[in-house]
Parts: C-alpha cells; structure tokens; sequence
C-alpha cells in the first residue's frame, strides 16, 4: 500500500514539473542561418518582432524545425513555439532558450 502511494504522489509530482508555455501565434519574418545555430524573426499579433532562437545544428530538431519555418514562410501562415520553462517571456529577443516545440497553423 506505502508503495502506491508513494507511485501516486511520485506521478503528481512529476506532472507538476512539466510546466509549459506557448508563445504565438508568431508571422515569419527572416530566417537567418549561422554556423553553429538557427534564428528566426517572429512579428506577433501586436506587431512586436522579436528574434528567437531556434536551435544548434548539432541538435536533431533544428533542421525540422528549419523547413516548417521555411514552408511558414512561404505560405504566410502562423506559428506558434513550445517552451519547457512556464516563466518564459514570450515578447523578448532570445538568444540562448531552445524550443521544444513547432507548430505551423
């Protein structure tokens, strides 16, 4: 019985620490290409652009990541990106928090 217990309030710990935020929906403005990482220029809804960072090329993510950017660009559809961290500030240039998640809309 301790066990299961100890199983349940393990699991509602564990939810709790997935805090996430999303920030968009965000209109592709440049994609810039470095050497060591990926960047992207987002306008928001209230016209405020800020550039993000969209990952390393040494991570596997960020070549997906590329060609939805790529294809949002094209199209002139929407995006929305997925942060670990619930205390993100979706309004500011960041060049060093990685998403960990893409969604074209």
């Amino acid at each position: 019985m301790k066990r299961i217990i100890s199983l349940i309030v393990t699991i509602c710990i564990c939810n709790l620490s997935f805090a996430q935020v999303d920030c968009g929906p965000y209109r592709v403005m440049q994609i810039q290409t470095q050497d060591t990482d990926l960047l992207v220029l987002l306008k928001s809804q209230n016209g405020q652009e800020s550039w993000k960072q969209i990952g390393p090329w040494s991570k596997p993510s960020t070549k997906p990541f590329l060609a939805i950017l790529m294809q949002a660009y094209a199209m002139k559809k929407n995006i929305t990106l997925r942060y670990w961290n619930d205390n993100y500030n979706c309004d500011e240039t960041d060049y060093i928090t990685v998403p960990w998640m893409l969604r074209m809309s």
